[in-house]
């Protein structure tokens, strides 16, 4: 029983990562997932356990003054079940970056793609020895941030530095495992070369480009970037754009850049903040265009659909007119002693929204409109408790005792903030001495929150990671608080940092606050200060530096906690896993522990840069090194490894559904598009109708597209916690409007070969049909005049104008006068069914001297007017009906042809097929009910037949019935018969409570010995031969009740009984069968031509298939007995042989002549012949 319980959780296990597959994939798309807020609403059940990993060793170092560095993942991404990490799937890589593409199931290389990436000059953190500012390599010398949108399915790449590379690739067209070229992000390179961005750059001519910068590269995005931008960027997921925070030499702030993420250029440039600066006066001297700027390092700044939001110092302790360096100071000046460092903070939110005001060169795709319009809808200014410049004691003038921050170059290393809901969520420090503190800002709120984690410790000393989760129900920030080892940062005019590293000034803390109630839940101490505690393994981080030791995430109801433990000879993954429903934290969890391989001795350093979750798994991403310190950026391989747990657990899933609509009525056949914490899409059915099913809780992102239609809302933000309605949408057909309209005389006679001439917003020339009728479609809003002309005709009006044309407009009709001299003459007439039913929309096609078109109205009337004399054939046509006459012919018609009419016949079709068993034998007396536009019923004959004839084109459905029987399908249905069908089979089986039975047995010899390889057959109901195994044994299995015989067969042996007959079969039969006799096979006489005296013989050998007695004797021609060589002798199943050495009973050798060997088993007896000579 424990086995079978042990296989049925193995096939659920497979079922439920079945059915995972076929839904939604959970996404990770870039750092710190969507919106950053670093979660996964997955759950991580039972034990968690090894799934897999990947290494990569091979390291592309580029020419620099730092060979020890190479490209490496600053972070991981997952997109449609797929994981994307900077490393080469080569042991040999040349000296440009490379990207991977890893199956999340099993962690194989699905791609590999050779970039075009290279880093600017290779610099350390800190530009020397004694220097306190932070160089802007935010990721690490070669280190790359990667994001990949599901939107545009691009994998965008940025290293930071002088001259940052800035790449994309969509890694799912070009696939293979082998380093390759990869598939460019941006094919508006070559397809649309005067496609322009919103600074008029286009990616292919120079002479447009300001500044004489070159053109973009195929896989580049954006513009050549300034000295030291910042390696991250945020992917706008549901927006058209990628924001990063850029324009910055060494130490100044900058402002934004957004980049379309459809062509890859330009946007919106900023040098300075969006938002004001608030209550402008209080700042002396007065703030560098009165403007706030934004934090470049570590993400700064985060896009939420059309909205970004950012985070800057409030407080210029420097003086110097800016945030960060402003463009009156130094250039790169470390903080001399006169000099302070800026502290506080701003939090500003932007909305985004589009135009499109430059050359797009035939370019009519997504992101069309190429500028970006940002503005601000709220700023949040909190200053730090600490600083002012005239307070005791007054602010140092150097990076030492900094509250919020070491703010130099942007180092604001705690950015710890994330998008949800109509704002963000901020935690940082507002002084030294208090706890780290959660802000809540919106448009309408700015409320903070102590989280009882980091006191005692300036900004610098805390590396955090925050997480928002909506599980259960209730909302929760999660706030990891990482240590960092001290390092003094000495006063005076050098300000130059201490040569040694302290222990850390406080612990590691995990603290968990409850986002629905608004209040701290409860705070966990990890390690401490002397690196020991609950967990002494968990290593703090770099005083100073940006490679992170450790890292948290969020998945379902637990925060999971990694690091590399290197205290034994082996390094270990450690992973923790915290329960963050609970009302208070637990004792320390006890963290999964996997061993890594590698000695700790050589590769203290080692990092887990990343950790992320998706669909109920853990990747980690870990940087294996013994230098990977702030002056040294030195690694020797990447690798992820991947855990999860061993109790799959379905979780609760929900719908969300919706229409839309023009208004009034459903819009068929857009694609709706959803993206979030899942992508997938789905189309519309005819009433405009869309659903999605089996999404876990979370936030997504609806957005529905169709060619030529807009639609309100562009898209929809939702938070999944139950199933969702009425999600709906209004659309505008924007290139689908229509002018249409009859051209009559005026006794209503319609005029056909007019020729109707457009112009205006755009120009086209239609001409009437036998129905006077013309119509111009696909029409943009515009202005538009028609005019119809025809030789010897005018028109009333002349003219009609649409100023402008913003709806369907039909009827626009024209009375046309004949003005000519020559007799025009006409061809009228009806058309009807045999029993006087008029046929309307017949198409009638006129040939010969003039080719017009007509159709009959709803009295089945038709009309050829205003014809010249000439030679006419008129051909009526309608699907599903046959006409008669055929045609109609007129030679040199002269006069009116009225009555030309025409019987309409309708076309008859039919449905036959077969009722058949599941081994294609026929099943008699099977109802067959029709039904639909007629009805009809009918059984299957003999050969399972049956047939419907003489039915009229339309809708029919077959059911298929009978007594005990289901059938595959259960119906057929044709939606619209136009043809005759034939083999509609259906498959009927009975139900499963009538077929499950068997008849076994045994198959052995008189002695109970098994007897293998024996044919059994099976005859009745169904037919079947098998053969018994090794132990004798048979089977027949899932019989349905009937009538069946059983029997055994082999040549030589006869069994008892010699068959068995079961009458009405209905509960499981065992049957044995008994043989009494050995079966002989394959007698054979060796050497039967021999001389005894010379000590030859004879040797007989046969082969046993079942066990028995055996004689072998030797007779004369006369049929005297010689002697007996083998008398009645049990043996066995197998090989036998027995020599006969030409001498009698009695030991004398025989006459020279010819002896008969007889074999005897049972009935079974076989002679062969012997020659002697003496």
């Amino acid at each position: 029983m424990k086995k079978i319980i042990n296989l049925l959780k193995t096939i659920f296990a497979i079922l439920i990562s079945f059915i995972s597959s076929i839904t939604f994939a959970e996404n990770w798309p870039q750092y710190e997932g969507a919106l950053h807020q670093n979660s996964s609403t997955s759950t991580i059940n039972g034990t968690m356990q090894f799934k897999w990993e990947r290494r990569f060793t091979g390291r592309p170092v580029a020419e620099d003054d730092y060979p020890e560095s190479g490209f490496a993942s600053r972070n991981i991404v997952i997109y449609d079940n797929k994981l994307a990490i900077a490393a080469p799937n080569t042991t040999s890589p040349s000296d440009v970056n490379y990207v991977s593409i890893l199956d999340c199931t099993d962690g194989s290389v699905l791609n590999s793609i050779t970039t075009s990436q290279r880093r600017g000059p290779g610099r350390p953190q800190f530009s020397g020895a004694g220097s306190n500012w932070m160089e802007a390599y935010d990721t690490g010398i070669g280190f790359s941030v990667l994001g990949w949108d599901p939107q545009t399915e691009i994998l965008f790449m940025s290293n930071g530095g002088d001259g940052p590379g800035r790449t994309g690739y969509k890694v799912l067209e070009s696939m293979s495992p082998t380093p390759h070229a990869g598939t460019y992000g941006w094919q508006t390179f070559t397809s649309y070369p005067t496609l322009q961005g919103s600074d008029g750059r286009t990616r292919s001519n120079p002479t447009t480009v300001p500044s004489g910068q070159t053109t973009l590269p195929y896989d580049n995005w954006d513009r050549a970037a300034n000295s030291n931008d910042t390696a991250f960027f945020d992917i706008s997921l549901t927006g058209t754009f990628v924001v990063e925070a850029g324009g910055s030499n060494h130490m100044g702030y900058v402002g934004a850049h957004l980049i379309n993420k459809y062509t890859g250029l330009r946007m919106y440039q900023s040098y300075s903040g969006v938002a004001d600066v608030l209550n402008a006066g209080s700042y002396s001297p007065p703030i560098e265009y009165n403007s706030t700027r934004v934090f470049k390092m570590w993400g700064g700044i985060i896009a939420d659909g059309n909205k970004v939001y950012y985070l800057c110092a409030s407080q210029d302790c420097d003086r110097d007119g800016s945030f960060g360096e402003g463009n009156n100071s130094p250039v790169d000046n470390p903080i001399p002693g006169s000099r302070k460092v800026e502290q506080g903070l701003y939090i500003v939110g932007c909305n985004v929204s589009y135009a499109d005001s430059r050359e797009n060169g035939g370019y009519t795709g997504t992101g069309i409109q190429e500028t970006a319009n940002v503005s601000d809808f709220f700023t949040r200014r909190h200053d730090s408790t600490y600083v002012n410049l005239t307070s005791t004691p007054t602010h140092p003038y150097n990076g030492e005792d900094c509250e919020s921050y070491l703010e130099t170059d942007g180092f604001y290393r705690n950015k710890a903030f994330l998008a949800q809901g109509d704002g963000v969520w901020v935690a940082w420090k507002p002084s030294k001495a208090g706890s780290v503190e959660l802000i809540r800002a919106t448009a309408s709120e700015d409320n903070a929150y102590g989280l009882g984690v980091g006191v005692g410790r300036r900004g610098q000393d805390i590396w955090p990671n925050i997480s928002y989760i909506n599980t259960g129900g209730n909302e929760y920030i999660v706030y990891y608080a990482a240590n960092a080892w001290y390092k003094y940062c000495n006063g005076g005019g050098n300000s130059s940092w201490g040569s040694t590293f302290s222990p850390p000034l406080g612990p590691s803390e995990l603290a968990v606050f409850d986002a629905t109630q608004r209040k701290l839940k409860w705070t966990f101490e990890l390690n401490n200060s002397s690196r020991t505690g609950n967990y002494p393994s968990l290593q703090p981080n770099e005083g100073m530096g940006y490679f992170e030791r450790s890292r948290m995430v969020v998945s379902g109801n637990n925060a999971y906690i990694a690091w590399i433990d290197t205290t034994s000879t082996n390094a270990y993954l450690k992973i923790a896993a915290f329960d963050i429903t609970a009302s208070t934290p637990s004792s320390a969890p006890t963290p999964y522990s996997y061993d890594l391989g590698i000695l700790s001795a050589s590769n203290k350093q080692t990092s887990v840069m990343d950790l992320i979750a998706a669909d109920g798994k853990l990747y980690a991403f870990i940087v294996e090194s013994d230098a990977l310190t702030t002056q040294v950026h030195g690694w020797t391989a990447q690798r992820v490894v991947c855990v999860g747990g061993d109790s799959p657990v379905p979780v609760a899933t929900y719908s969300v559904s919706g229409s839309v609509t023009d208004g009034s009525n459903g819009i068929t056949g857009v694609t709706v598009d959803l993206g979030g914490l899942s992508n997938g899409s789905a189309a519309t059915s005819g009433s405009g109708a869309f659903s999605f099913s089996s999404l876990s809780t979370g936030t997504y992102v609806i957005t529905p597209k169709k060619t030529n239609w807009v639609f309100t809302p562009q898209s929809s933000t939702i938070t999944v916690t139950t199933d969702l309605t009425n999600q709906n949408f209004t659309g505008v057909n924007i290139a689908s409007q229509a002018i249409s309209g009859y051209i009559k005389s005026s006794s209503s006679i319609p005029i056909a070969g007019v020729s109707v001439a457009l112009s205006g917003q755009a120009s086209s020339t239609t001409v009437t049909d036998g129905n006077g009728y013309y119509r111009f479609t696909e029409l943009l809003i515009g202005t538009y005049t028609i005019i119809p002309s025809k030789t010897d005709f005018s028109f009333s009006p002349s003219t009609l104008t649409f100023s402008p044309l913003t709806v369907v407009s039909q009827n626009q009709n024209f009375t046309g006068t004949y003005t000519g001299s020559t007799p025009l003459y006409a061809i009228i007439g009806t058309i009807q069914t045999s029993t006087g039913t008029a046929l309307a929309g017949v198409s009638l096609v006129l040939s010969g001297s003039a080719n017009i078109a007509a159709a009959t109205d709803s009295s089945g009337q038709y009309i050829f007017s205003f014809l010249s004399a000439g030679n006419y054939v008129v051909t009526p046509s309608l699907p599903n009906w046959a006409f008669n006459p055929v045609e109609r012919t007129y030679t040199a018609l002269g006069a009116d042809s009225t009555a030309q009419n025409y019987t309409a016949i309708a076309v008859k079709y039919a449905i036959t097929g077969q009722a058949l068993d599941a081994n294609s034998l026929p099943i008699n007396d099977v109802t067959m009910t029709l039904s639909g536009t007629g009805s009809s019923v009918t059984t299957t004959d003999s050969n399972g037949l049956f047939e419907f004839t003489n039915l009229s084109a339309g809708a029919y459905t077959i059911i298929p019935s009978k007594t005990d029987y289901t059938f595959t399908p259960s119906s057929r249905t044709y939606a619209n018969l136009l043809s005759t069908q034939t083999a509609q089979n259906f498959t009927g089986s009975l139900p499963t409570s009538t077929a499950t039975y068997s008849i076994s047995g045994y198959v052995k010899d008189s002695n109970n010995l098994a007897l293998s390889g024996i044919n059994v057959s099976i005859e009745g109901t169904i037919s079947s031969v098998t053969v018994t195994n090794s132990l004798g044994f048979y089977q027949f299995t899932r019989l349905s009740y009937g009538n069946y015989t059983i029997t055994p067969s082999v040549t030589s042996l006869i069994f008892s009984p010699l068959q068995k007959t079961f009458s009405s079969l209905s509960a499981n039969q065992a049957q044995d069968f008994i043989s009494a006799t050995a079966l002989i096979n394959s007698v054979k006489a060796i050497n039967n031509l021999f001389k005894p005296l010379e000590g030859g013989k004879t040797t007989i050998e046969y082969s046993n298939l079942s066990a028995g007695n055996i004689s072998v004797y030797v007779y004369s021609l006369n049929g005297d007995l010689i002697t007996k060589i083998v008398d009645n002798q049990y043996q066995s199943v197998g090989y036998h042989s027995v020599d006969w050495d030409g001498k009698d009973t009695l030991k004398n050798y025989v006459p020279s002549g010819i002896y008969i060997v007889r074999i005897v088993a049972g009935s079974f007896k076989q002679t062969k012949k012997i020659c002697v000579i003496k």
